[in-house]
């Protein structure tokens, strides 16, 4: 890429092209090659939401219904869903462009004590004005991240910024025990009949 001298019979370079973009270009090809053999799409990273962003204009699409955990555990947690709106604070105060909305989904869990239910994002879906979806963590990711993502994403909270967010306590707790009541007396009754009955009673 560079121009040539002639002097008795021989020609010599006199300039050289950039090298530098030559390598960067290679680089960039066998990078891309890589990716596709990997089956990973590439993608150029343009805007980000940094750790401890808030994303304000949030609606919940469904109920929050927060099961409240027994021995730190949430058995069959109900999901949620959030639609987000345009207006996204991130954590330097730059609004993020070209974005139209995103969807958050996740799972919930209640807080007896403080009457309140709590959370946790597992996967957001973010939609830009040119139609394009991006959903983070993607299929794979999720599968391989499980572990790492207990906590989730991030956590809702209400307009005063408290990330339980109120709401009215229902409770079987009366209707159980009334059946173990019942299924304690029924036991007894029938520990009683075979009590006064065991001349007659057999058992296997």
């Amino acid at each position: 890429n560079g121009s040539r001298g002639t002097g008795s019979g021989m020609s010599f370079p006199t300039s050289f092209g950039p090298a530098q973009s030559t390598l960067e270009t290679t680089a960039e090809t066998v990078a891309n090659a890589g990716a596709r053999a990997a089956g990973v799409k590439s993608a150029k990273p343009v805007y980000t939401v940094p750790t401890n962003s808030t994303l304000m204009g949030s609606v919940a699409m469904t109920a929050l219904i927060g099961r409240v955990p027994i021995d730190g555990t949430v058995n069959d947690p109900y999901p949620f869903k959030v639609l987000v709106g345009p207006d996204n604070l991130t954590a330097n105060g730059i609004d993020i462009p070209d974005v139209a909305g995103a969807v958050f989904s996740g799972t919930a869990s209640g807080d007896w004590t403080l009457s309140c239910v709590r959370g946790q994002v597992r996967s957001i879906t973010f939609v830009f004005n040119d139609g394009t979806i991006r959903t983070i963590p993607e299929d794979r990711e999720g599968n391989q991240q499980n572990n790492q993502q207990r906590d989730g994403l991030g956590w809702i909270s209400d307009p005063h910024g408290i990330p339980c967010v109120s709401g009215e306590r229902r409770s079987n707790a009366q209707q159980y025990l009334g059946s173990q009541a019942l299924i304690t007396a029924a036991g007894a009754g029938v520990a009683s009949l075979i009590e006064s009955d065991s001349g007659r009673m057999s058992y296997v």
